[in-house]
């Protein structure tokens, strides 16, 4: 009888490191199911495309929760509260030439890839306090760019090769990783200076 019949796939022949290959496949497979053949899938490739399946559904709303938690942290915990804005404002210039660089280059953003923005950020925050508290103890930019700017270019600079030493490896999602840290790091140290 058709109830005691079952059939089993192994090994999808197609590569899983695109994500549209991932979900043709995914929405192929659901294409049997509402032909009528019942099944339970049980293949990591669904695990795979339904992580990325609620990522882009979750997106825009953490999306918006990171920039108001940013928001939030730049104004209260950056003194002077303008100082904090300037940050703000440039942090947030950095993302979106990070943005259309990827967008021009093909980079989309992944699973993987997306973890480096905290990084990026994260570096971009640390460079504007050491040349603000430069700042502060002189009051003159030149000064301050003086003697901050190579530190943070060398800081920037051990990040930069650390993270973008995965543009090497034979995993598209962390070559794309490496490609995201390394251009990120460079547009926020060059906003910063």
């Amino acid at each position: 009888s058709s109830g005691d019949l079952y059939a089993v796939y192994l090994n999808p022949s197609f590569g899983r490191d695109s994500s549209e290959a991932l979900r043709r496949y995914h929405e192929g497979i659901l294409a049997l199911r509402e032909e009528g053949f019942p099944f339970d899938a049980a293949d990591p490739t669904f695990i795979s495309d339904d992580l990325v399946g609620k990522i882009t559904e979750e997106a825009p709303r953490g999306a918006l929760l990171i920039l108001l938690f940013l928001t939030g942290a730049s104004l209260i915990l950056i003194k002077p509260w303008y100082r904090g804005a300037v940050v703000l404002g440039h942090l947030l210039g950095s993302l979106l030439v990070l943005a259309g660089l990827l967008w021009l280059i093909g980079i989309r953003l992944n699973v993987i890839n997306i973890a480096v923005l905290p990084v990026i950020l994260g570096t971009g925050i640390d460079s504007f306090i050491h040349l603000g508290q430069k700042l502060d103890e002189n009051g003159l930019l030149p000064e301050a760019l003086r003697t901050e700017a190579p530190p943070i270019l060398v800081s920037n600079l051990t990040t930069l090769v650390g993270f973008g030493g995965l543009i090497f490896t034979s995993s598209a999602g962390l070559r794309s990783a490496g490609w995201i840290a390394a251009l990120g790091i460079l547009v926020v140290t060059f906003f910063c200076l």
